[in-house]
């Protein structure tokens, strides 16, 4: 099973052109913002509910990226959400000096 699902993963990147950086066994700031993640995702998903089932957590961690993305600002983006900074980007307007930023779109 893991290794279908990693084939599947690896298939997806290469069709999408996405690079995989492997991070060193804990080395945990070699990769930040999924450092940063993780606690954010263990504090208000995992810490906070308690699951009947894998469909139930699918459904609540949806939510939570919605919320992520469409209702908190973030520091790293001068305050704006991560909508709102894509509409500002995508119009070469964008108010705020970025060093870089992924956004990555899950079906």
């Amino acid at each position: 099973m893991v290794r279908n699902l990693l084939q599947k993963f690896l298939k997806n990147g290469a069709i999408y052109n996405i690079e995989l950086y492997i991070t060193q066994p804990g080395k945990l700031t070699q990769n930040a913002f999924i450092a940063c993640f993780n606690g954010t995702y263990r504090r208000d998903i995992l810490d906070a509910y308690l699951f009947e089932d894998i469909n139930e957590v699918q459904e609540i961690t949806e939510k939570c990226i919605y919320d992520y993305n469409n209702h908190r600002p973030h520091d790293a983006l001068g305050g704006l959400r991560p909508v709102k900074f894509c509409d500002f980007s995508l119009n070469g307007s964008s108010p705020v000096k970025v060093k870089e930023i992924s956004l990555l779109h899950y079906n």
